[in-house]
């Protein structure tokens, strides 16, 4: 028997599995592809195939779970063999609803940070893979490359092609890299600063209710596309640099505030030395961006701004920010619930062919993808076919209001319009806000008013106050802030774990950053064991 290697994760993946744990029925960064194979190979042959790619990749053979000492490992199965590939045959009227049941269901499987990917094959008019894997496992650009590593493997193997070039698995390597590159004094120190400046920008309201996953897409048409590229080129800036200055925009004139903050996805492919595009793992992490917008402003001085943010943000791209916000005492969830993303990567218009085949209609195409954030609202923008791009606004309708999403998409539109019309024009943004609507921004603090005798009972009280003083060292007081008494994210996950096992109830994180004061926790633990909707 062999044992299993162990890889400590890298922050961005803690970031991830930490959001999920806070609450697992909502299934965020459970991601699954349903791709339709146009090629003339069996389902042995596609089965195969995908046998032969999780062998090569010690990332499709991994899950996650905690050590004895509440610290996260990566656990890496040792056999490819260790996967079932489940095959299925369906027909009729109602393919594509199976299909898209079976899409959403392993999306939820995959969203359990205990499994490894899913893969399954679907024999209707023309076979179908659904690939589902947890996000902290996978990023883009390699489910991108997995994908494509099949197709060769499925052509090899039906005599269609040649075999595929080996490749090395560098995951555990550059997993450590990225690890390392995290633990930069001088990046700590700079995201201290950037945490404590940042404004309060929230686009949805909290919820205990399930989430309502929705998407709006706007095309941008070539015309436009093609106007950007050339101002970009002028201005000496990046296209994703103009759409970060339009979306600044966007939702400051959304919100009404001139100071705004979201987060940017950002790939550290060929920034962490070590981590290049052969890397297949999680190789990205979104940072927070903080942008004060002035009506005096024009939209090239705003470009010139965010390129001179992502240049200084860029050095220091693998920094732990969830723990970060920890130290500066606010957690970057309660300061932004938005963030801004560029799929640039081999095979994001959704379509993956053979560069030797002769017909260029063979291949597999991306029916769908089911990829949901812990976000309120994600912006994503896109290659979409016949040479246009497009924008995908992906959001909880349970948090974020429908209309206040196309307001920004539409506000966004009308900004990279501004931009290719006239660089020199003053930017769209809100007036800055009065010192009331400012203070009314900032996080709530929470008098204690009450005896916490007489809101909770002894068990809850007794339970929270010890595992306060063994997590914390210090005695329960219920007006101290968790976070100001030398709480982090990683202690609020200790602390809500210890609570589930001794009250045998499931505190979410979440509850522990947004409650902050012991009363406040006790009050929500309360809220949850006496309430009606308790399970």
């Amino acid at each position: 028997m062999t044992i299993p290697d162990l890889t400590p994760v890298t922050p961005p993946q803690l970031a991830m599995l930490m959001h999920g744990d806070e609450d697992p029925e909502s299934a965020v960064y459970g991601i699954a592809n349903l791709l339709r194979v146009d090629e003339e190979v069996s389902v042995e042959t596609i089965a195969d195939a995908w046998r032969t790619v999780i062998a090569e990749f010690s990332a499709l053979r991994s899950s996650f779970t905690l050590d004895s000492q509440d610290s996260w490992a990566i656990t890496t199965a040792h056999a490819a063999t260790d996967i079932p590939i489940r095959i299925c045959r369906c027909s009729g009227n109602a393919v594509d609803e199976h299909l898209d049941e079976c899409r959403q269901n392993a999306a939820g499987e995959a969203a359990d940070r205990n499994r490894p990917i899913k893969v399954e094959v679907h024999v209707a008019d023309r076979p179908h893979v659904i690939f589902a894997y947890h996000h902290a496992l996978l990023d883009g650009w390699s489910a991108a490359t997995i994908i494509s590593r099949s197709l060769a493997h499925m052509r090899h193997l039906a005599g269609l092609g040649d075999s595929p070039v080996p490749v090395a698995d560098v995951m555990p390597a550059a997993q450590k890299r990225l690890l390392a590159a995290s633990r930069s004094t001088d990046a700590n120190a700079f995201w201290h600063k950037v945490i404590r400046e940042m404004p309060q920008t929230l686009i949805g309201q909290r919820t205990d209710g399930p989430p309502d996953h929705r998407e709006l897409v706007e095309e941008i048409d070539r015309d436009l596309w093609g106007n950007l590229v050339a101002v970009a080129r002028r201005l000496g800036v990046t296209v994703p640099t103009l759409v970060m200055a339009a979306y600044a925009s966007a939702v400051s004139t959304a919100l009404r505030q001139s100071g705004v903050a979201f987060g940017l996805v950002t790939s550290l492919r060929g920034i962490v030395e070590g981590i290049e595009e052969e890397a297949i793992g999680l190789f990205l992490n979104t940072l927070p961006y903080a942008i004060e917008l002035s009506a005096a402003d024009d939209w090239a001085q705003l470009a010139a701004t965010v390129r001179r943010k992502a240049a200084e943000a860029s050095q220091h791209s693998a920094v732990d920010v969830a723990s970060l916000s920890s130290v500066t005492h606010q957690p970057v969830s309660q300061l932004m619930d938005t963030a801004l993303a560029f799929q640039t990567y081999p095979g994001a218009k959704g379509r993956f062919s053979d560069p030797s085949a002769s017909d260029d209609r063979r291949g597999i195409v991306t029916v769908r993808v089911q990829d949901h954030t812990h976000y309120a609202l994600t912006a994503c923008v896109y290659p979409a076919d016949d040479g246009r791009w497009a924008v995908r606004m992906s959001f909880d309708a349970a948090r974020v209001a429908p209309s206040l999403v196309e307001e920004l998409s539409k506000n966004l539109l009308l900004g990279l319009r501004d931009i290719t019309e006239d660089p020199s024009r003053p930017i769209m943004c809100a007036s800055p806000v009065d010192a009331a609507a400012d203070s009314q921004a900032q996080p709530s603090t929470h008098a204690v008013d009450d005896d916490v005798t007489q809101i909770a009972s002894s068990q809850t009280i007794t339970a929270v106050a010890a595992a306060w003083k063994d997590l914390l060292g210090r005695e329960f007081d219920p007006s101290d802030d968790f976070f100001l008494s030398g709480g982090s994210s990683m202690t609020a996950m200790r602390l809500a774990m210890r609570l589930q096992s001794t009250l045998g109830m499931r505190v979410p994180v979440r509850a522990i950053f947004e409650s902050r004061t012991g009363l406040e926790i006790v009050r929500y633990i309360e809220k949850v064991t006496t309430g009606p909707g308790r399970e």
